[in-house]
């Protein structure tokens, strides 16, 4: 993999104190396996979120390493977890909560593409106290919904944004907020779901990939 930037270029050499040469490669599956997103936690733990697939079913797929790039036994099997919640389930991105507790934003496919998120314990168990499941999946317009973003506000609400299909049958900007029990935030757009029409041509995409926050009350 190759880091490119549009400034000055900059030597980078591996760090040779992660896994002896600078490189981990972790087989979560015997197929294909992919990450998304990474998020270094406060003790310097580190976890990447993606997609694994097993038996023909894509799931959400979460790793843990210790500083030292090996993986973290505390966490679910050998520092694996993987959560099934339909036949096709990807997650495109991760953050840490305050409390440590790991929430993972993606899609999962039930007769279309939804956007999806399940808040994990710091050992990697389901979060019981998150929709009593561990698992929220947001149905958002009338055909797939992609998620590509995801962020934590300060007072621990959750924002997802994307894209979604709606009765035009053209990708639109698309954000959901849920409160910290997993809930739609009614109190934002009054169902904690905003679709933005920005293009009217079939040949147009939005995509809201990815967006800082200036304060609580506004993305």
């Amino acid at each position: 993999m190759l880091a490119c930037s549009g400034g000055n270029a900059q030597s980078l050499m591996l760090d040779i104190t992660f896994d002896t040469d600078g490189m981990v490669t972790t087989n979560v599956s015997p197929d294909v396996d992919c990450i998304n997103s990474i998020v270094i936690q406060s003790d310097q733990k580190f976890v990447a979120a993606g997609t694994a697939t097993i038996g023909g079913v894509n799931m959400f797929a979460l790793t843990r390493y210790n500083s030292d790039g090996n993986l973290d036994n505390t966490f679910g099997t050998g520092g694996i977890v993987t959560t099934s919640i339909s036949a096709f389930d990807a997650a495109a991105a991760i953050a840490i909560q305050g409390d440590g507790k790991i929430v993972a934003g993606g899609n999962a496919f039930g007769s279309t593409l939804d956007f999806a998120v399940v808040r994990y314990n710091t050992d990697g168990t389901l979060d019981s106290s998150f929709n009593s499941d561990g698992i929220v999946i947001v149905p958002i317009g009338t055909g797939h919904d992609v998620a590509s973003s995801m962020i934590i506000q300060p007072d621990g609400k959750i924002v997802l944004a994307g894209r979604a299909v709606t009765t035009d049958t053209i990708f639109h900007f698309a954000v959901a907020r849920l409160d910290t029990d997993g809930s739609l935030d009614n109190s934002f757009d009054n169902d904690g779901v905003v679709i933005t029409v920005i293009g009217a041509n079939a040949n147009e995409t939005s995509d809201a990939r990815h967006y800082p926050f200036k304060t609580m009350e506004k993305l």
